[in-house]
């Protein structure tokens, strides 16, 4: 009961009803206090989606006050690669960004992969995932840049289970980052190669596929 009222709760915040949100939020709240086994993910997940709620209302210090608890909880009670702390790291990365401290976001971020690096040495996606998060902070002319997309698609391309979707956004933002440069044939070469990924989970006539191919041959005309 507590999962779903969350999950209504994320929808409703997503969708800036923010009232109705925090409201859903309350009653997981008052839920999870009547159970004597802690559940802490919903614990997590409660205090990121009211963090959320307060981003989009603008209360940064509200917003950053349950980040950081939804964070040191997850740093407590779950395991390091658990998805939710490295969607606490997101959450934070994105408020200190709406704050104009980019820098410090940066420095927390590379600090928080020095920790994935040590610990998960073979559960690599999340190391490559928060690359791609650190590399949208550089600028778009940033060497720094380009070298964590490098990365992270090395490891995707690597990794025993091959994450499709998280492989498709590291190749278009790579693109993307190539495009900025002017390197138009180095773009196109990994649209081809995010286009080859897209045939496999979606059908030959579907619009994404039809857009990639489109943005291909677009990119080609220019080269």
């Amino acid at each position: 009961m507590a999962r779903i009222r969350l999950n209504i709760g994320a929808i409703y915040s997503m969708s800036n009803d923010c009232e109705k949100g925090l409201k859903l939020c309350i009653e997981v709240r008052d839920i999870i206090q009547q159970v004597q086994l802690c559940p802490y993910n919903e614990i997590i997940r409660y205090q990121g989606i009211i963090g959320d709620i307060n981003l989009i209302q603008k209360d940064y210090d509200t917003a950053e006050h349950y980040y950081i608890a939804a964070f040191e909880t997850s740093k407590r009670f779950l395991f390091t690669d658990h998805r939710l702390r490295l969607h606490c790291i997101k959450s934070l990365t994105d408020l200190y960004v709406k704050r104009n401290m980019k820098e410090y976001a940066i420095q927390f971020c590379l600090d928080q992969l020095s920790v994935y690096e040590i610990y998960l040495p073979e559960i690599r996606v999340n190391i490559a995932n928060l690359s791609m998060k650190i590399s949208e902070l550089f600028e778009d002319s940033s060497d720094q840049k380009q070298d964590l997309l490098l990365k992270a698609l090395r490891i995707l391309e690597t990794s025993v289970h091959l994450e499709y979707v998280a492989t498709i956004n590291c190749l278009m933002m790579i693109t993307e980052y190539y495009q900025k440069q002017n390197f138009d044939e180095r773009a196109s070469n990994y649209y081809i190669r995010a286009l080859g990924i897209r045939k496999k989970i979606y059908p030959k006539d579907d619009f994404i596929i039809l857009k990639t191919q489109s943005l291909i041959d677009t990119n080609g005309n220019q080269t």
